[in-house]
């Protein structure tokens, strides 16, 4: 939270005061654009390459070529293949 970090620098020198601003603005804008980007992948059809199932075990997920994160139920045939999937919001992983 960029608020946090410029409360605990408060008694910094101005400079430090404002990098941190600048870096937490950057961070913002980043996680916009990718939303945007993400959100144009929708309904796309795309390559995926899937990997090991996720910590639980009943997930995997997957990158498209573009490295779109995906989700889908575990299906051991899949690992280490790559099949193609229309991106949606269901399937398109929020931890991209």
């Amino acid at each position: 939270n960029s608020l946090a970090a410029l409360c605990a620098f408060k008694d910094e020198p101005g400079e430090q005061v404002k990098s941190i601003l600048r870096a937490a603005r950057l961070a913002e804008v980043s996680d916009a654009k990718l939303a945007d980007f993400i959100s144009r992948q929708v309904g796309k059809t795309a390559r995926v390459l899937w990997e090991h199932p996720t910590h639980g075990g009943d997930t995997m997920h997957g990158f498209t070529e573009n490295y779109v994160r995906v989700e889908a139920p575990f299906r051991p045939e899949l690992v280490n293949t790559v099949t193609t999937l229309t991106l949606t919001p269901d399937n398109i992983s929020t931890q991209q």
